[in-house]
């Protein structure tokens, strides 16, 4: 009998470790489903990997104003794959003042930002292959960034020209300076 209660005592103690795990998982707003492609790296690998990036990216030309979208990493709670995407306000599409109300946005504009976010699309699929939990719609944040504007001492969010997420654009700060 006494083996019985050692068995019922696990159990018990087994549930309520479960349960608190659970709690604090939803407390704390689950699990990541990127948190499965964390892994230790060295220093030194990471940082001559960024640099052999940021290398290959610099000397890739842009398309109408619009440069190849590179992987920043993961939102601030771990639940979004964030994709930067540079451009050069000069050289988009012209936008439109319309009704003084300010800048509006023209198709062209809208057409050669979203052949980006298509590039970015291909290739978190090509990434993410495997995992089926993922999806572009849900788990991806595409910010187009005026890289001339971060050169220029601007930080990373006053240079968002806009940001692609759900199928739809939000304008930033920096969408006002474009020509």
């Amino acid at each position: 009998m006494k083996q019985n209660q050692w068995v019922l005592f696990g159990t018990v103690l087994g549930i309520t470790l479960s349960a608190t795990s659970l709690g604090l998982q939803l407390k704390h707003g689950g699990v990541s489903v990127f948190d499965r492609y964390r892994k230790a790296a060295s220093s030194l690998e990471f940082h001559r990997a960024e640099f052999n990036n940021a290398a290959v990216r610099a000397n890739l030309p842009f398309r109408s104003g619009v440069g190849t979208p590179f992987a920043a990493g993961l939102s601030d709670d771990g639940r979004q794959f964030i994709v930067i995407t540079p451009v050069k306000s000069a050289a988009l599409p012209r936008v439109h003042m319309c009704c003084g109300h300010g800048p509006t946005t023209t198709p062209e504009l809208e057409r050669v930002l979203s052949l980006a976010a298509i590039d970015a699309r291909s290739a978190f699929a090509a990434t993410f292959k495997e995992d089926h939990r993922l999806t572009f719609e849900h788990d991806v944040v595409i910010k187009y960034v005026d890289f001339e504007l971060i050169a220029e001492g601007e930080p990373l969010d006053q240079g968002t020209v806009a940001t692609f997420q759900n199928q739809k654009f939000d304008w930033g700060p920096a969408f006002k300076l474009a020509p």
